[in-house]
């Protein structure tokens, strides 16, 4: 085994017990819970010898029929307040099934490891759905049973205490997973330069403030013809790097050129969407072609009258 490598499954010992002849399977924490039962979870997977076929004609998977128990269905509950209480975050997944799915995901995987943390704003809600979900939803009593059956799934035992199912490789990336989710919350703005030092292809600036996490791909890559952003003619083209903005530019007039040095003024200085006139347009060059040494500490300031521009369209 290499270093780096989680051990498997069966090298951790599961402990579990019969289910009664009443009894059901919490389909998260996997504890046994005697009647009477709440809500019911159907859960239904494909048999592993089904998928192993080579056989494209449909067939029937196995329905394990389980439900929560009285800490899980809190759990449950609470998922559904969190998003009633942030409805911003529950309309950018799309959906409250959606919604419900991944945040009391998010709350199982916390549970799991004996782990809370507050939830008052959009942004921490975000951030445990980020971070926690998709290993709250591989640590589910039910993920052994669905899409697939695993070879160590049974639907006549329950684990013996909550959570005992999960492995130690498991519970070791629930605990790294919650490291993260604390340090991003934690995180503040920092200034990122394009990887080859220097500034904007297009506005110039010289760096872009963004949190750690994500300044990863924050400078995208791009060449152009250097007369396509004011520059002279030449057989072959210029590299550098574009910022959010000016990247966001580009994407949305299709190309780099001198409509998209046009958005990128507009969106910069925040104007209403309206077109340069052809002598403002005949000044206007791309940082990496205007043959300014320096990059800028302000958008397109190595245009001397940019600010003189701005404040024309704004009237």
């Amino acid at each position: 085994m290499t270093p780096d490598a989680h051990p498997t499954a069966t090298m951790t010992v599961t402990k579990s017990i019969p289910l009664g002849p009443d009894d059901l399977a919490c389909y998260a924490c996997g504890c046994a819970v005697p009647p009477p039962h709440g809500a019911l979870v159907d859960v239904e997977g494909m048999p592993e010898w089904v998928v192993a076929l080579d056989d494209p004609r449909p067939r029937a998977g196995k329905t394990t029929t389980m439900t929560r128990c009285a800490r899980c269905e809190q759990a449950h509950e609470r998922a559904a307040t969190l998003l009633d209480e942030h409805p911003r975050v529950k309309a950018q997944m799309g959906s409250r099934s959606i919604g419900l799915h991944r945040v009391e995901a998010a709350l199982n995987a916390l549970d799991a490891i004996g782990r809370d943390t507050p939830l008052h704003t959009d942004a921490s809600l975000r951030l445990l759905v980020e971070h926690m979900t998709p290993l709250g939803v591989a640590v589910r009593w039910a993920s052994q049973f669905t899409p697939v059956w695993t070879k160590e799934a049974r639907d006549d035992v329950a684990a013996s205490q909550p959570w005992e199912h999960v492995t130690t490789w498991q519970r070791e990336d629930l605990r790294k997973a919650f490291a993260g989710l604390l340090n991003a919350r934690v995180e503040r703005p920092l200034p990122y330069g394009p990887p080859t030092g220097g500034g904007c292809m297009l506005c110039g600036v010289e760096t872009v403030s963004a949190l750690p996490s994500q300044a990863a791909g924050l400078w995208t890559p791009a060449t152009v013809d250097p007369s396509a952003i004011g520059g002279r003619r030449s057989p072959e083209r210029v590299a550098g790097y574009l910022c959010p903005t000016c990247d966001r530019a580009r994407s949305e007039v299709g190309s780099l050129g001198p409509t998209a040095m046009e958005r990128s003024v507009m969106l910069h200085f925040a104007l209403r969407r309206r077109s340069m006139t052809p002598t403002e347009l005949v000044g206007l060059r791309g940082w990496l072609v205007s043959g300014v040494d320096e990059p800028n500490e302000r958008p397109w300031e190595h245009i001397l009258n940019i600010e003189d521009v701005a404040e024309h369209l704004r009237g």
